[in-house]
Parts: structure tokens; sequence; C-alpha cells
């Protein structure tokens, strides 16, 4: 008892209570972000939010894809997850629900216009494989165009001797 309570005038016996601990388990949530980008040669690497996780703990997750480079999606789940509170592993004090998401590299935009091109009546037109440029976007460093294939519709040997436009398409 406090002092100035004239603790000499009474018999106290302290009885003791007890505080009991229970094991809770706590609700946490993986939500794997869905994520995209036009192909830059550099990887897309998946990332997640996390809730419910306690101060103090820390969450370790391992995605079954962890990033993509070339076109494609990928589906990305949680494969595993840890929680360690300080050096003790405490995942079994959770209840975890996860959220799978995405990963897509699109196709880079280029455009590759075939040149216009004349020729006189009557003699043979043929293609060196220059008659194209590159707009949109450009060829990333190491990135070529190996091959172009240029056919003109409606241009045939019997046309050279025609006068009229032929459109020029690449391929």
């Amino acid at each position: 008892l406090k002092d100035n309570t004239k603790a000499g005038n009474y018999q106290i016996t302290p009885s003791y209570g007890e505080l009991k601990v229970t094991k809770g388990v706590t609700a946490a949530k993986i939500t794997v972000d869905n994520l995209s980008k036009t192909y830059d040669k550099t990887p897309l690497v998946a990332t997640y939010q996390v809730e419910g996780i306690l101060s103090g703990d820390e969450l370790q997750v391992t995605l079954d894809v962890e990033s993509i480079t070339t076109v494609g999606k990928a589906s990305v789940t949680v494969i595993g997850k840890k929680v360690m509170r300080g050096g003790i592993d405490v995942t079994a004090d959770y209840t975890f629900e996860a959220v799978p998401g995405s990963l897509e590299v699109t196709k880079r935009p280029l455009t590759v216009p075939a040149r216009s091109n004349t020729k006189n009546y009557g003699t043979p037109t043929g293609f060196s494989g220059r008659e194209y440029t590159v707009t949109g976007c450009k060829l990333l460093p190491g990135d070529k165009i190996t091959q172009v294939i240029m056919t003109c519709k409606g241009y045939d040997k019997a046309a050279q001797y025609k006068e009229g436009g032929y459109p020029i398409e690449v391929k």
C-alpha cells in the first residue's frame, strides 16, 4: 500500500493473480503486384505488398517468378514465406492469404516504312534492301535488323511497262 494509508492499521495478506499469455494467430496478406512495361532489355522485377505483419517482425517472401526480361507474360505466386522476430522463427503465429499477380513485357513498337521509289518506264526494278527507314522507338543497343523483305503488290514483269503507282510493302 502507498504511504499515507496507515498500513499499520491493517493486516495485509497479498493475493496473487495470474497473467495468462495465450498464443494468438495474426492474419497477414501478401499481394503480388501486376506490373507491365515495354521491352527494354532490363528485367521487370516482381514486387508485392504486405498487410498485417506485427511491428518488429520481419517477413521473408519467396516468389515462383522473380523477374522477366523478354516479351511475354508470367503469373507470379507466393511459394514461400517466413516471419522472424529477432532470431526466432514465428511463422506459425500467422495465417496467410496470398494474392497472385503478374509480370508482362510488351513488344517495343518499331515502324519500318518503305521509302517511295521511282523508276523509268520499261526498266526493271529491284530492291537493294535499303529502301526503308526506322521510326517510332529506336532499336536498342546491340539489336539490329537482319532482314527486310520488300514487295511491290501488283508489280510484275509485265507491269514494268505500265505507268502507275504500286504500293511497296515491308515484311
